[in-house]
């Protein structure tokens, strides 16, 4: 793939990490979401949060345990400028 097949991806990937962020910076709880509704809140196809999330994964920003989702702050902050 070149860089510009890539771009939607790492666009969507951006996206979500600043998601992931908003949402640990949040007073509200951050329970009771999923990929459907983290896409349809973004505009987001379904597809391309999943990939960004297991993108997210690879890198170990975040690490997907059951139904939680465990995350390096300081590596989000980095992939969400």
């Amino acid at each position: 793939m070149t860089l510009s097949a890539d771009y939607p991806l790492v666009k969507a990937r951006t996206l979500v990490a600043r998601n992931l962020l908003d949402r640990c910076e949040s007073p509200e709880p951050f329970h009771k979401f999923n990929q459907q509704n983290m896409a349809v809140q973004m505009g987001l196809d379904w597809k391309l949060v999943h990939d960004s999330l297991e993108s997210l994964c690879d890198e170990g920003v975040i690490k997907l345990d059951r139904h939680r989702i465990i995350i390096n702050i300081s590596k989000l902050q980095k992939v969400s400028r």
